[in-house]
């Protein structure tokens, strides 16, 4: 009878330091996700390793002699183009970042490595869908897409909307993380 408390007592003191355990390491690991996805996107990759490029594949069309815009042919499913920006196959890429596709001097190369970029700087796309014009992703602020073990919907993204009592003061500037050491790191030395 004492062998059967003692075990009971084992088990339960066993079941208490996995519940600390799991509650006291659930913010770090959340942290460490999503700091491994912020630096595969930031690197040009989906969490799998997949180049960004390997995902998406565009054609230049042309008018009047001059690059006009990207036309998505294809986007892979559950990909980061999708998952983030919403690209869906058939829509027109006129605009990447604050450049417009015209004003790239009729570089359709240059128009798709400033995609593959735009995803990793978390910049804009502006795009023609069946002759609406959107920006994508419709949230500028979305999160980094995650893994999931299902393809993600074909939709944009929906804006996150964030109750005003939880929401930054406005004189506050919003935190991005790993962004704001890269933008330390990319000014230059005023020191000297």
């Amino acid at each position: 009878m004492r062998g059967a408390f003692g075990l009971v007592s084992l088990l339960v003191v066993a079941a208490i330091g996995c519940w600390l355990f799991v509650t006291y390491n659930k913010p770090v690991l959340d942290a460490g996700r999503k700091s491994h996805d912020e630096a595969a996107q930031i690197s040009g990759r989906e969490n799998d390793g997949t180049p960004i490029g390997q995902t998406f594949v565009t054609d230049p069309e042309d008018k009047g002699g001059h690059l006009n815009d990207l036309l998505v042919k294809s986007v892979a499913p559950g990909g980061a183009m999708e998952t983030y920006f919403g690209l869906k196959a058939g829509d027109q890429v006129t605009a990447i970042g604050s450049m417009t596709v015209r004003d790239l001097n009729d570089d359709a190369g240059l128009a798709r490595a400033m995609m593959e970029e735009s995803y990793q700087r978390r910049q804009p796309l502006v795009v023609l869908r069946n002759g609406t014009q959107l920006t994508l992703p419709a949230d500028p602020n979305a999160p980094a897409p995650s893994p999931s073990p299902t393809p993600a919907p074909s939709a944009a993204p929906a804006p996150v909307s964030t109750p005003a009592s939880t929401a930054p003061p406005a004189t506050q500037p919003k935190r991005r993380g790993i962004y704001d050491q890269l933008d330390l790191i990319r000014q230059p030395q005023q020191d000297q």
